[in-house]
């Protein structure tokens, strides 16, 4: 992580007069022996001909770009971005406790509207620092800013306190949480909890390019009260044990964009991990939130959650990609899940949960946390291994206007568990789940399924015992359509079970369901149904259901056509 001092040093002044008696040297045509062909003019003799002192610079760049590399970076950097060198500023990055000459050199730039560079053989050991009401200014660190082992402060390693304006072209921490109590099997204190590494508070226009933490003892980046407007490019971070709260935290700010997030390994198991909006309070608000690629393996409880927790409102996130590789990790054998999504008008365009554990870990959980979602659009997902695969609403808690296509493979129990839910589209191609239901619909609590819409392809059967339980409660199942579901290989009341299907579901053009050699004795059926024959009979085309229920009989319950 660290990188020496180069063992030659030269000054800004050394580089320049090497530069200056260089140049003087190649207008005497002197330097390295090269020919300069003057010109005419005064101005051509005293300093040559432009072309040709064009060609001898880059020469003598070249041939002393190896003996200066490090100071002219350094310089370069300097006059980019108007900074100034923290080892200017006293800064020694030796190990020792510089939380003091940090927060300094960073309130010196800021003051001065600069760019404060931390070079990358610089590695600045600091407690916390705090930076309240600076405008204007930027940090470079190329270095690391890396927290005291066992520091004394709860608190972030930097909190930049409504503070406007702030450029990092990158930053580097290093949370040092090993050193700091944490322990991947060991039950989180709050204090450990809330050693975060860059919070931001109330601030707004802050450019981050690139982020990186490593070993955090709580969150890597934690954005709340109220910031807005935030571009954040790349977000990387790790741990070398299961550690940390989260990569990043979004608890009250609005109009974020993140264009790539990366988290290895990071999430201890009584804490979330990877991507986490959570809101703390009722009057907490996240709104339009954009995250264009993300990429999690590990990761703890929930890795990738978007909660209105607390009756907050969260609203209006999208995210482009979302890949989840859970590994290696170390879990409570209670039942946690990866991407759990509790907001309003939430998008996810392509979404990839692969569980290669032990662990009952589930794919995606779509429920209420305080007010109710709304507004839930997955296009394209996937999941392997996992112990349930899709979860709608949990017992009498509402989840509304969710269209969510998914392909399930080796689910280990529920391939979808559909609690309470309302206007709910699921396209669903599933294969083997254990030994156990393709799909359970258990409203509780007096809770209802209303308006759901089930198609895809449930014919690779397994070891499958049941297609579709619903509830027993006919009053709980309202308004059901399944269309162009393929229940081959399944047979009576293997496709269908439950007394919820009474007079409730609508059954359209469902191979093993709808297309039989001749009429039904098994499930049951809705006014309305169609029954098309696939028999030898040539008089038949279709049987049309005359009642609501269980009951077979031709002309009473079934008219042919």
């Amino acid at each position: 992580m660290e990188k020496e001092k180069p063992d030659r040093k030269m000054s800004r002044r050394s580089v320049l007069t090497t530069l200056g008696l260089a140049s003087a040297s190649a207008v005497t045509g002197t330097l390295l022996g090269k020919d300069v062909t003057f010109g005419y003019g005064v101005t051509d003799n005293v300093y040559g001909n432009e072309a040709d002192m064009r060609r001898i610079a880059d020469e003598v760049v070249q041939e002393y770009a190896q003996q200066v590399s490090a100071e002219l970076t350094d310089i370069g950097a300097e006059l980019a971005l108007r900074g100034v060198n923290a080892a200017k500023l006293g800064l020694k990055g030796d190990g020792t406790d510089e939380t003091t000459a940090l927060r300094s050199a960073i309130q010196y730039a800021a003051d001065r509207h600069l760019t404060l560079l931390i070079p990358r053989w610089m590695t600045v050991c600091v407690d916390t620092i705090t930076i309240t009401g600076k405008q204007n200014f930027g940090i470079r660190c190329e270095g690391w800013i890396r927290r005291l082992d066992q520091s004394p402060t709860v608190g972030s390693l930097l909190k930049l306190d409504s503070c406007s304006g702030v450029y990092m072209p990158e930053i580097r921490f290093d949370g040092n949480g090993l050193n700091n109590g944490c322990v991947e099997n060991v039950a989180y204190t709050v204090n450990q909890e809330q050693k975060h590494c860059l919070v931001l508070l109330n601030c707004q226009d802050v450019t981050i390019d690139r982020f990186h933490c490593l070993n955090p003892c709580g969150d890597g980046l934690y954005i709340s009260s109220g910031s807005k407007n935030m571009k954040l490019g790349t977000i990387t971070g790790q741990a070398d044990a299961q550690i940390g709260r989260n990569l990043v935290s979004i608890i009250n700010a609005q109009n974020i964009r993140i264009d790539y997030l990366y988290s290895d390994n990071i999430g201890h198991y009584d804490m979330p991990g990877g991507f986490d909006i959570e809101p703390n309070a009722s009057t907490e608000t996240v709104r339009n939130v954009f995250v264009n690629s993300m990429n999690i393996t590990g990761g703890g409880t929930n890795p990738c959650s978007v909660l209105g927790t607390n009756n907050a409102l969260v609203e209006n996130v999208f995210l482009g990609s979302v890949n989840l590789v859970r590994t290696n990790i170390v879990l409570p054998s209670s039942e946690i899940t990866s991407v759990y999504i509790s907001a309003s008008n939430v998008r996810i365009g392509q979404l990839s949960v692969v569980n290669k554990t032990a662990h009952n870990i589930s794919f995606l959980t779509l429920n209420k946390q305080g007010l109710t979602p709304k507004g839930i659009t997955i296009l394209d997902s996937y999941g392997e291994g996992c112990y349930r695969g899709i979860q709608v609403g949990f017992g009498s808690n509402a989840v509304e206007d969710v269209h969510v296509k998914a392909t399930i493979r080796n689910c280990k129990h529920d391939g979808i568990f559909m609690g309470t839910a309302k206007n709910v589209k699921l396209d669903i191609d599933i294969d083997s789940v254990g030994a156990d239901r393709f799909m359970l619909n258990k409203p509780a609590g007096g809770g209802v399924c209303n308006n759901i819409y089930i198609t895809g392809n449930f014919s690779n059967r397994g070891t499958g015992l049941k297609a579709m339980i619903i509830g027993d409660v006919p009053a709980n199942v309202v308004n059901w359509t399944l269309e162009n579901v393929d229940f081959t290989g399944w047979g009576n009341n293997q496709r269908l079970y439950g007394g919820g299907f009474q007079g409730t579901v609508r059954k359209i053009n469902c191979r093993n369901l709808t297309h039989l050699t001749s009429l039904p004795a098994f499930e049951q059926f809705k006014q309305g149904d169609l029954i098309w024959n696939i028999g030898a009979d040539p008089e038949v085309s279709y049987w049309r259901r005359l009642t609501n229920g269980t009951g077979n009989a031709l002309n009473t319950d079934w008219k042919a056509y």
